[in-house]
């Protein structure tokens, strides 16, 4: 721990490692200057995103960050621009900000239509609100 209070990690070269590190099985980030990144969102080079939590880990599976829920994949990437499978079977789409889109869409070319828990309807009829 720095003096300011962040933290680096030191190889075992002695020097301080950068960017994306799976330390002890826990994804992790630091910066260019070494300091580890916490409690904030950052881009990698292939332009997915991840979200480092209070202990500079990156957080898995549904999290409800700025009053959004947010979805990330195993690997700590946040789900964006596609569809998620949620553990009761039903399907969101995430949009490019990674939260899930509600009312009628046109995706991949398809209209399609979700609630407004963003859920998909599915076998179902929906009015929508021009009747």
């Amino acid at each position: 721990q720095l003096a300011d209070g962040s933290w680096v990690y030191l190889n075992s070269d002695g020097v301080a490692v950068t960017g994306e590190q799976v330390i002890n099985g826990k994804t992790l980030y630091f910066n260019a200057d070494g300091k580890q990144v916490k409690n904030d969102f950052k881009q990698l080079a292939d332009g997915s995103w991840l979200y480092l939590n209070g202990d500079g880990v990156a957080v898995t599976g549904e999290q409800v960050i700025n009053g959004k829920t947010l979805y990330f994949n195993a690997d700590g990437r946040q789900v964006k621009n596609d569809f998620k499978q949620l553990a009761d079977g039903s399907w969101l789409y995430l949009n490019s900000d990674g939260v899930a889109v509600t009312g009628k869409q046109v995706i991949n070319g398809k209209t399609l239509y979700f609630n407004a828990d963003g859920k998909q309807v599915k076998n179902d009829f929906k009015q929508l609100a021009d009747g």
